[in-house]
């Protein structure tokens, strides 16, 4: 019997099995950018997107989740706009029968969560680059671990605000 080369072999596989999926499942999306071109986010299938003036709404299509989005621009003589600041004023305006914990706190992003008594959860997060800030929330009637609720935090944290 011949002896074979090492090349006319098969390669061995190795032992290992393939890496896992990623834990988070990613929702199939698209990208809007506004008409601006400096605040974009993803828009999933069959979400209603809505765009006024300054506003950006999206639905889900069972109607118990909602993503907004309004801009606001620094007025001249005004000194940069802080994500931060804007968050404690918010804060300070919920009453006291929910409850509220603050995620991220910088000045160019800041974030809280809130619960009230009945159940009703949201997000709000505040996007700044000093000229510019954003105030996104998401609400939803539903449970928070619902596919529509966590679909809706994903649309959230994928708001992107140019420098």
């Amino acid at each position: 019997m011949p002896k074979q080369t090492r090349s006319s072999r098969k390669p061995k596989r190795s032992a290992t099995k393939s890496p896992k999926p990623s834990a988070r499942r990613k929702f199939r999306s698209g990208t809007y950018v506004v008409p601006c071109g400096n605040v974009s986010l993803a828009v999933p299938s069959f979400w209603t997107l809505r765009q006024t003036n300054d506003d950006i709404e999206l639905e889900a299509p069972g109607g118990e989740t909602s993503v907004l989005v309004s801009a606001y621009q620094r007025q001249p003589k005004v000194g940069r706009l802080d994500a931060r600041e804007y968050l404690q004023r918010l804060l300070a305006t919920l009453r006291s029968n929910g409850t509220a914990r603050v995620t991220e706190d910088t000045r160019s992003r800041a974030a809280a969560q809130y619960r009230d008594e009945q159940g009703d959860a949201w997000e709000a997060m505040f996007l700044s680059n000093g000229d510019t800030l954003l105030l996104a929330t998401c609400s939803t009637h539903s449970k928070r671990t619902g596919k529509d609720a966590k679909i809706a935090l994903e649309v959230l944290h994928s708001l992107k605000l140019k420098r």
